[in-house]
Order: C-alpha cells, then structure tokens, then sequence
C-alpha cells in the first residue's frame, strides 16, 4: 500500500508546487506589463504633447501672416449708392467665399458670415457697423472681422463715398497689421424700381505697414416686398499689385429695412 501510496503523494506535492511557481510568475508578469505600458503611455502623451505644441507655434508663424496676407480678408461691400432714409435701420446677414490664384491654378480660401447694420442719421449721412467670421479653407482655423463705416452722399442715388475703419482679430492674427482702412465709391446705376446694379471701387490699406490691396466690387440689388427687403448677389476682385496676387469672391446678402421713428 506505501508503495503505491508515496509516489501518488509525490506528484501531488509537485503539481502543487507547480502551480504556485505559475501565479507567482503570472502576477509577476502582469505587474511588469502593466508599469511599461503606464511608461509607454506617459511618453506617448508626452510626444503628443510636444507634437501639439509644435504645431501652434508652426501654425502661429506660418498661418498668422498668411491670415492678413495672402487669401483671406474683407473686401465685398454689398451696398449701393443708394442711402438710407432719416431714422431707417437695415439689418443685413450676408455669406462669401474667397477665391485665389496659385500656379495658375484657382483655389478656394476662406468663406465667412457676417452681418451689417446700419443708421441713416439723414439722407446724406449713414453709419454701418459689421461683424464677419472667417474661415480658412487650408488651415482649419479662424478669426474675427468688425468695422465701422461711416457712408456719406456725393450724387443722389447713383455717387457715394465710404471710409470703413476695420480690424481683425482672433488667436492666429498677425496685430502688426490687423487695422486696415479701406476707403470706396459707388457708382449705382437704376434699371427701374426692382433693380439696381452697382460698381464699387476700393482700396484697402493695411495698417501701420501700409501694404494696400485694389479692388471692385460688382452687385445686383433686388427690391422685394416694397422696398423693405433687398437680395444683393456680388462678385468681387481683388489683386496686390506689388505682388501680383489675385482673389476673387462670391457673396450674398440679404437686407431688411425698417423706419424706426416716422
């Protein structure tokens, strides 16, 4: 009986042995595991970080300038030589697309919305504020356009005269040059009274470098709804000359009229 007994005991013994050596190897194991993978995963944060650090300076030095300089600015007008009346208010939202040449090939730069109001304090004098966000189509980031414009009547209902003040900024905008002053003419021509075409001329002056863009404007006021609401569709061109950039834009608008005090 000990004879058979004793090696059945020994096996026993050994595969209990056995066993404890493959949880202590195994717990061992997973606790080696788990400190290089914590170890993996703080570098890779660590490298993601420095990765994304690199890329908002890259992008601040690269995007900034390109912001004010190369293809995304303001210069659609959407307005007429046509003023607003003593005490009438228009609020009008607008949206465009920037376009630019780049060997020889057409490319599109940003779009924005924006939205202008304006006051007429008499029918020779009005005031427009506007708001524009921009969106760069290459760079995936964006920025903010306001301006002031004071609007003034040189010829009834065909000559004005325009000098918006405006400014650009957000978290990439080159401020060395974000104040731009961009005087304007209107030269409004009236085919009957639910359309007017207009040309619009400007000048945009980046400030204080005084580095200028000329450009054009052309619209198609519609009258709708006795003359309380205007589409304004508008193309526009633009080029630097010292540089020899070229952009062009599509842009519409839509203008609500209101009398606020009769």
């Amino acid at each position: 009986m000990d004879a058979w007994t004793t090696p059945q005991l020994v096996r026993s013994r050994t595969s209990s042995l056995t066993n404890l050596d493959l949880v202590a190897f195994s717990f061992v194991f997973h606790v080696v595991i788990i400190h290089i993978s914590e170890h993996l995963l703080s570098e890779h944060l660590h490298l993601r970080k420095q990765e994304k650090t690199m890329s908002n300076k890259i992008k601040i030095i690269i995007v900034g300038p390109l912001l004010l300089f190369c293809d995304c600015f303001v210069f659609n007008t959407l307005q007429s030589a046509k003023l607003l009346s003593k005490n009438e208010l228009a609020i009008a939202p607008e949206c465009a697309t920037v376009l630019y040449t780049h060997s020889n090939n057409l490319k599109e730069a940003s779009n924005s919305l924006g939205l202008q109001c304006g006051y007429g304090f008499s029918g020779f004098f009005n005031l427009y504020a506007r708001y524009s966000r921009l969106q760069l189509s290459d760079y995936g980031v964006g920025y903010n356009y306001i301006s002031i414009d004071p609007k003034f009547r040189l010829l009834e209902d065909v000559i004005a005269f325009s000098l918006p003040a405006g400014f650009y900024f957000g978290e990439d905008v080159d401020y060395s040059n974000s104040v731009n002053l961009a005087p304007s003419l209107f030269f409004t021509f009236t085919i009957n009274k639910y359309v007017d075409l207009t040309a619009a001329p400007e000048l945009i002056m980046f400030l204080p470098s005084f580095s200028t863009l000329a450009a054009v404007n052309a619209n198609a006021c519609i009258h709708c709804f006795s003359n309380r609401i205007l589409v304004v569709p508008e193309v526009g061109y633009a080029v630097r000359p010292h540089a020899g950039d070229r952009f062009f834009y599509l842009s519409v608008g839509m203008t609500y009229k209101i009398v606020l005090v009769k």
